[in-house]
């Protein structure tokens, strides 16, 4: 279970808005760190984490992908390149490829959710 969230300790800034698959992928490198210590603002929140990376980390693993607050993820509101990449990547590696995939998320926005599956 990997559980992410766009709220509370791991806001997502503004300028991270720009690049919705790149703040995802560093909050999923975040939940799989070891090192407990660590806390996202000093550690992550500027962090270069590639989807390919993420992918790689997930292999062919069971996989539930907890998302908090969704909606505040303002490019999934609007169709854009980055919007698209990130729909694409969470319907890729957590809803469409083999068995034992799953996706669920928060949202105070139904359109988060008509967008994603729009794609």
């Amino acid at each position: 279970v990997i559980f992410v969230s766009f709220n509370g300790f791991s806001d997502i800034q503004r300028w991270e808005q720009e690049n919705p698959l790149g703040a995802l992928c560093r909050r999923i490198a975040f939940a799989a760190r070891r090192e407990r210590n660590a806390t996202f603002q000093e550690d992550f929140a500027t962090a270069d984490v590639k989807p390919a990376q993420i992918i790689k980390w997930l292999g062919r693993n069971p996989r539930i992908l907890l998302i908090d607050e969704l909606n505040l993820c303002t490019a999934l509101s609007e169709k854009s390149n980055s919007s698209t990449d990130l729909a694409c990547f969470l319907k890729t590696h957590f809803l469409q490829q083999e068995e034992n995939q799953y996706f669920v998320f928060s949202s105070h926005v139904v359109s988060t959710y008509l967008f994603i599956w729009t794609l």
